[in-house]
């Protein structure tokens, strides 16, 4: 008797704990289907552009937010912009907000010249199509640093 009690105790316990789980994850795609937003602009692709020596550069802020000009799409929580001569493609994609003490963390770990805080960060996924090359694909944790001269730049604190 105990055991058929405990079983169908533990069935509807372990049911709900699957759907709370597959609703955080819903809700957590949800919230970054427009990209990463700074300053209520949605950042462009290619702050995020990848390249077959580092992966993943650093680039001002200034910079990044001037490619707004540039057009840009939203599909299914990528955001996509043509690589200009129609032969290729630049995307990102964000994954999860990371804590800005593990973004101070991951740069002074992994990229210690950075001087700099960190005001923001995101786990972000970005990569090309075309160019004709094969696809390059990146994972890493970028963070918003303001530099110790005033400067904001985006800085790739660790990649995958």
């Amino acid at each position: 008797m105990i055991k058929r009690i405990s079983t169908y105790l533990i069935v509807p316990i372990l049911c709900t704990i699957l759907f709370l789980l597959s609703v955080n994850a819903d809700s957590k795609e949800e919230k970054y289907l427009e990209g990463w937003k700074h300053e209520g602009k949605t950042l462009h692709p290619y702050c995020f552009k990848t390249n077959w020596q580092s992966g993943v550069e650093i680039i001002s802020l200034n910079d990044c937010l001037n490619f707004d000009e540039k057009s840009f799409g939203i599909v299914e929580g990528r955001i996509l912009a043509d690589g200009g001569d129609g032969k290729g493609i630049d995307w990102y994609q964000v994954s999860e907000k990371i804590k800005l003490k593990e973004c101070q963390r991951l740069a002074k770990k992994n990229v210690s010249y950075i001087k700099g805080k960190c005001l923001e960060s995101f786990l972000v996924f970005a990569g090309q199509y075309g160019y004709g090359t094969s696809r390059l694909d990146v994972s890493a944790v970028f963070g918003i640093f303001k530099m110790d001269n005033g400067e904001k730049k985006i800085v790739p604190v660790k990649k995958y």
